[in-house]
């Protein structure tokens, strides 16, 4: 989400302690995902969130936005709205996540510096037009 490094340290401590106490279904993921975290990236970048006090600011009001509207469906039980998402939707959303984040972790893979893209294509259009930037000790680390 290009938020300090630490963030993510917090945001991954601090929902297991919470669900130790309130978890229900051990297949839950609590705590930072790699979508979240590009969705929250893409969210921050739309809104023209910069430098990292506005960019962490801006995650934690989202966070909060969402958590508050996460605890209100619940509330209204509104969770059956998923009986009616299809198979091959979901199938869909999880090929169209692997992608994007598998594109996304390429950059740190090849060892190739750049820029935010916003979308994958670009991303991967930006390595492959790269490819002569790689660094050969970050392949063979990020292969073992």
């Amino acid at each position: 989400a290009g938020l300090p490094l630490q963030t993510g340290l917090y945001a991954s401590c601090a929902p297991l302690a919470v669900y130790c106490v309130f978890g229900t279904i051990r297949q839950v993921q609590p705590g930072p995902t790699a979508l979240m975290s590009l969705l929250t990236g893409q969210a921050l970048d739309q809104m023209g969130l910069l430098d990292d006090t506005s960019r962490v600011a801006g995650a934690t009001l989202l966070a909060l936005v969402v958590g508050v509207s996460s605890v209100l469906l619940s509330c209204m039980r509104f969770g059956f709205i998923v009986d009616f998402m299809s198979h091959s939707v979901m199938n869909a959303f999880c090929a169209a996540a692997g992608v994007t984040i598998g594109t996304s972790q390429l950059k740190h893979l090849l060892g190739i510096d750049m820029p935010r893209k916003k979308y994958w294509w670009q991303t991967a259009w930006h390595l492959v037009t790269h490819l002569n930037e790689t660094e050969g000790y970050t392949i063979a680390l990020g292969a073992t």
